[in-house]
């Protein structure tokens, strides 16, 4: 296993937040953030915008 400061996945077709739900139940990391197409399907620039709101926040 390798230390990270940031993972960034991209992956599937279809919405999908299970694994957004098992890293926040197992909590092992101390922040999750999910954003783009895991709540419903959009646009490229819409994922990237959300994306560039969540990396501000942070």
């Amino acid at each position: 296993m390798w230390p990270a400061d940031l993972v960034v996945l991209a992956a599937g077709l279809l919405p999908d937040d299970g694994l957004h739900a098992r890293c926040v139940g197992a909590g092992t990391v101390a922040q999750v953030h999910t954003i783009g197409d895991s709540f419903g399907p959009g646009r490229v620039f819409e994922a990237v915008k959300a994306g560039y709101a969540v990396a501000n926040a942070v």
